[in-house]
């Protein structure tokens, strides 16, 4: 039986390539805390192909989600990171500082920002949003294509 990197590969060639081309981002860990702003961010996602580069974004956000709440708001480029072979899918992963604009202090005095990775399909397109997070509330069945972070300061 052929494997999914196989199956992706043939329908990428045969021009279908869309149907299982998909971008989920895996880390950093929902919430996690960083010690300040300027702390550069682990992000990695996982892919169903290499053929364009894994695209980082983050947008405001605060302690209920994104900011302003159930607006699309505005997600701002933070770095490309080219896919390599990792198992049956593709990794992506970069470091980096989260430019100012995406961070926003609470009334808690906590700076809050969310991350996103998107990717290309394999016709080219940019989808709208990745898939659901892997990583979202630990309490919740909520699936969300973003993760939250956190600075102390």
């Amino acid at each position: 039986m052929p494997s999914r990197r196989m199956l992706t590969k043939v329908m990428a060639l045969a021009g279908v390539g869309a149907v299982l081309a998909g971008c989920r981002i895996t880390g950093p860990d929902f919430d996690q805390t960083f010690a300040n702003r300027s702390t550069p961010i682990p992000m990695k996602a996982t892919v169903t192909h290499t053929l364009y580069p894994v695209r980082f974004e983050c947008h405001q956000a605060y302690h209920g989600g994104l900011y302003p709440a159930f607006e699309e708001g505005t997600w701002v480029f933070v770095t490309n990171a080219t896919p390599t072979p990792s198992g049956e899918y593709y990794s992506a992963s970069a470091s980096a500082v989260l430019p100012a604009s995406c961070w926003r202090q609470d009334y808690t005095g906590v700076w809050y920002s969310a991350v996103r990775a998107r990717q290309r399909n394999s016709d080219g397109t940019m989808p709208s949003e990745g898939f659901p997070s892997l990583k979202t509330y630990a309490n919740s069945d909520q699936y969300i294509p973003w993760i939250r972070v956190k600075a102390n300061g």
